[in-house]
């Protein structure tokens, strides 16, 4: 890097000398000094000083972000929907205890005693990304676009701003052959540094814009779409074995506890404005430069009279003192025979015409010095309207965050309010459900008493039957015995007669 003090001053010192006669010199100062100039000069810096803590950190975050968002935690989720039988795919073991503990949804019994129900629970199962780690660090990812992209867009701002080193040139300048017109403008401004020359390191607002890139391309991700629909996490941070063990999530965690503690604004912007006050050496050099364009313009015209100059042309603006005026006066009388009374009316004339000439050349410097003013006025207005704008924006911003609390703290509230109402009506439909329970349970221990009832009165008759054929039996056994005794007693009378009879014969 060089600076053009070298160049300047040998373009002051040597350029117009050896370029320029001084003849040609006076006559074109002369010509310049019977026209109207007004200058124009501002010069305002823009000094920013970053403090690169924050930057360092998010940057050492941004591998792992994208490491999180391409290899996102997945858990196996369950959903219990009650579908109709004809639609159930599966029925296991939670079925049937979902069926026994929800008897309303049994429609009755078959032939064979087996149960007909109407309607069945079953579970659908699906992968989910909604885990803790991967809310934590889609909640981290939203809070670092807003702290970034709020940096960004400021510092932004605040560059976008006209700054540089401004000259405007209007001029005119009269001669008895031509008359010149003159119009210039140059701004100069530093262009963004986005490389330090001396370490070839990126400079602190390239890191920020890549930071606000890196970032935004993240949000767009599937991930951050996919993420968006569940809930945020709030502090205090719940440190899982997952967050504590993963190395991604522990530096997520660490860019996590330092956005909870940083509350700077992390960066200072300094506006650096230069004194433009234009004294005689910079309206000299201004003069300079345009008779050198001067120079470079006639030295290309073709026509030979296009590039005649004015000797004879002097400069009108003459401050005429008194001792020198009485000498003019001598000088005129001795050679012209005139009378005082017309040299005196003469000199009265001329003289009265310079002043005229002078105010009125005081009444232009002063128009355009109230025209600078007033652009001066004009500008700083703009700045206060902007700044105004700004606070105003900043202000519209506070209200909405404070509204979009508001809002959330209501949707909370509904939420909580649903989520109590959900509460209630589960609680009215379990006390339904156990009083359907209790009911059928005792319809299911009257039907079993009534059960018990028909098998004691079934065991009774069966054993009175029992009994009833017993005693017949003893009857029959009886009647059989008696029967036997009889038919002895008779063949024994038999016997005995026959014996008496054959006693009796013989």
């Amino acid at each position: 890097m060089w600076l053009v003090d070298p160049i300047y001053k040998k373009f002051t010192a040597k350029a117009f000398q050896q370029l320029t006669s001084p003849e040609f010199y006076q006559f074109f100062m002369d010509m310049m000094r019977n026209g109207e100039q007004q200058f124009q000069f501002s010069n305002r810096k823009l000094k920013v000083e970053v403090d690169e803590t924050w930057i360092q950190i998010i940057e050492d975050t941004i591998p792992a972000f994208m490491e999180i968002t391409r290899n996102p935690r997945v858990i196996i989720t369950q959903e219990e929907l009650i579908i109709n039988m004809v639609q159930a795919k599966r029925i296991d073991s939670s079925v049937v205890q979902h069926l026994c503990s929800h008897s309303y949804l049994v429609d009755g019994y078959d032939e064979k005693g087996e149960i007909l129900p109407s309607k069945v629970m079953n579970v659908f199962k699906e992968e989910s990304w909604n885990t803790y780690e991967n809310r934590f660090v889609f909640t981290l990812l939203r809070m670092t676009y807003e702290f970034v992209s709020k940096r960004y867009n400021d510092l932004k701002d605040a560059m976008n701003d006209e700054f540089g080193a401004t000259l405007l040139i209007e001029a005119s300048g009269n001669s008895n052959l031509e008359q010149l017109s003159i119009k210039s403008e140059m701004h100069i401004k530093q262009t963004d540094e986005f490389e330090d020359a001396s370490t070839g390191k990126k400079s602190a607002f390239a890191r920020i814009k890549a930071l606000f890139e890196n970032l935004s391309h993240l949000m767009d991700s599937n991930f951050a779409k996919v993420m968006s629909k569940f809930l945020a996490v709030y502090p205090p941070l719940v440190p899982t074995n997952a967050i504590k063990k993963n190395p991604h999530l522990k530096k997520c965690q660490k860019l996590w506890d330092f956005l909870q503690t940083y509350f700077d604004m992390g960066f200072t912007v300094e506006i650096i404005e230069q004194n433009p006050e234009i004294n005689q050496k910079f309206e000299q050099d201004i003069f300079d430069n345009v008779m050198f364009t001067y120079i470079i313009l006639k030295g290309y015209l073709e026509d030979n009279r296009d590039r005649i100059l004015d000797r004879n042309n002097k400069a009108r603006r003459r401050y005429l003192r008194p001792r020198y005026i009485r000498e003019i006066v001598e000088e005129i009388v001795q050679n012209y025979n005139m009378s005082e009374v017309e040299v005196r009316k003469v000199l009265i004339e001329e003289l009265t015409k310079e002043q005229l000439m002078r105010e009125e050349r005081q009444e232009r410097y002063r128009l355009v010095e109230e025209r600078r003013r007033a652009q001066e006025e004009r500008k700083r207005q703009e700045e206060k309207k902007k700044q105004q704008e700004k606070k105003e924006k900043a202000r519209l911003a506070r209200q909405q965050a404070r509204e979009r609390e508001k809002e959330k703290a209501r949707l909370e509230r509904e939420k909580a309010r649903e989520a109590a109402r959900l509460a209630k009506e589960k609680e009215k439909k379990d006390l339904a459900d156990e009083k359907r329970m209790t009911v059928i349970a005792e319809e299911l221990d009257r039907q079993m008493e009534a059960i018990a009832q028909r098998q004691a009165k079934n065991e009774k008759k069966a054993e009175t039957a029992r009994k009833a054929k017993a005693a017949a039996d003893a009857r029959s056994a009886e009647r059989k015995k008696c029967d036997r005794e009889s038919s002895w007693s008779s063949r024994g009378k038999n016997d005995v007669s026959k014996a008496l009879r054959r006693n009796m014969i013989e």
